[in-house]
């Protein structure tokens, strides 16, 4: 049993005095496994203090595959799904291509390291949370300051020439999806910016 007013020990003073009374009242076979137990306890216990997880973003290549179902009106077959999947992953790697060179740019622009405005964009390949916004506005509030209207203008420029280097990207993705899906290009081209695509 444990003393009256042990509720208000340090967390470390309580560990250690059960700790103790574990050595003391039983035998070592039997330690590991209390111990064991305690942990994982105290492990609940926390659990249940913090609160539930968030959940995990949803991969783009999962949206998209939801996405194309719904198209279909079923859901894909297992090769299917991993065709979308690998076309997913190449066109991601599209993605950083061009994230990486409207970085460059627009981090010129406005005087900041490519990384750093890389770091003001979402991550790639986590479905919706993946759709970046407009650039602007995460750079001036970097800056701390509001952008000139050159510094506006080049951003923009930098944006607009991102886009048009991807659109040929999502046009090939958009065929090859039809091609392995059967869904048109024409149906699955708008659910790409969605997608985070």
């Amino acid at each position: 049993m444990t003393p009256a007013g042990d509720e208000t020990l340090p967390k470390p003073v309580a560990v250690d005095y059960l700790a103790a009374m574990i050595r003391l009242t039983l035998p070592l076979r039997r330690r590991a496994a209390v111990l064991v137990a305690t942990a994982m306890l105290m492990a609940a216990a926390l659990a249940a203090v913090a609160g539930p997880r968030p959940a995990l973003a949803q991969s783009s290549s999962a949206v998209l595959s939801d996405a194309l179902a719904a198209e279909l009106q079923r859901p894909l077959t297992p090769p299917e799904a991993w065709a979308v999947t690998q076309a997913v992953r190449d066109h991601v790697g599209r993605l950083r291509e061009a994230r990486l060179a409207l970085a460059a740019r627009a981090g010129e622009a406005v005087g900041l390291a490519a990384e750093t405005v890389v770091d003001l964009l979402p991550p790639l390949g986590r479905g919706p949370q993946s759709v970046e916004p407009p650039l602007a506005p995460a750079l001036a509030d970097r800056l701390a300051r509001a952008l000139s209207p050159a510094e506006q203008e080049a951003v923009a420029a930098a944006e607009a020439e991102r886009m048009a280097a991807l659109d040929p990207h999502r046009r090939d993705l958009a065929r090859r999806l039809a091609a392995l899906t059967g869904v048109p290009a024409a149906q699955v081209l708008p659910l790409l910016p969605a997608c985070g695509l």
